[in-house]
């Protein structure tokens, strides 16, 4: 099967366009996920492979890269057949935005943060918006505060640009983490962003087909309770309506 977005697409378009954030936000997820992860695997140069070479492509990368099979699987038809609809992916973005959906506002903050990483028009990379942090900032304490989960697990992700020593950022990205776990994020052994860290990372020293809580304590070591307890503390302050402060 090579026609899971289509399909995803196909129930989750009415919602959308009949105003449901959520379904817009995860039209927007499939479309640029596809767009961006497909590229990665299935190109050559800025073309993307024909039906028969992106096939072989993912027989060769299957043994060593489940993930790359999962893409095909995921997009392979949208991108071939459709690829025109990912052209839209930030106006659903747009619209989850002006819902107040979380995810839609810590992507935007995300993009915001990358645009100040990135911000050198001189090496042919566009200015940063005006008030670019300030805004992710604001955007990202909205979006913790709902309690959502992924939103969590995604500030933590952004962390280490945000301020702090490396050392403390890194700390509190893992223990953001464990706490998205606990507030019902899928964290088990076949989560696929689990299997990514412990599969991409050579220097990681637990068993490749670990959960969550087993690959972050293989990854901090000592220091896991301290992040654990520190994860705990997280959620107390979002359930007290404080999940603001976690945003330095």
């Amino acid at each position: 099967a090579s026609h899971v977005a289509l399909a995803l697409l196909d129930s989750l378009l009415p919602q959308a366009r009949n105003g449901d954030a959520k379904a817009q936000y995860r039209v927007y997820e499939l479309l640029a996920g596809c767009e961006n992860e497909y590229a990665m695997y299935y190109s050559l140069g800025e073309k993307l492979l024909g039906n028969e070479e992106a096939a072989i492509r993912m027989q060769a990368l299957g043994s060593i890269d489940e993930y790359a099979v999962e893409v095909y699987r995921m997009c392979h038809r949208l991108m071939q057949e459709q690829v025109a609809l990912t052209e839209t992916a930030d106006d659903w973005l747009d619209k989850a935005l002006e819902q107040g959906h979380p995810m839609a506002q810590a992507t935007r903050a995300s993009e915001l943060i990358s645009a100040v990483e990135f911000d050198n028009p001189a090496a042919g990379y566009p200015p940063a918006p005006p008030n670019a942090l300030r805004d992710a900032r604001a955007l990202l304490k909205t979006a913790v505060r709902s309690g959502d989960p992924h939103a969590l697990r995604m500030l933590g992700e952004l962390r280490p640009a945000l301020g702090g020593s490396a050392e403390e950022a890194g700390k509190e990205r893992w223990a953001m983490t464990l706490a998205a776990c606990a507030r019902g994020m899928e964290c088990g052994t076949d989560a696929l962003w689990v299997k990514r860290y412990c599969k991409a990372d050579p220097a990681n020293l637990g068993p490749l087909d670990a959960d969550a809580e087993a690959m972050i304590r293989s990854k901090t070591g000592s220091d896991f309770e301290m992040i654990k307890m520190r994860a705990r503390e997280i959620n107390e302050l979002i359930d007290a309506g404080k999940g603001a402060e976690l945003v330095p």
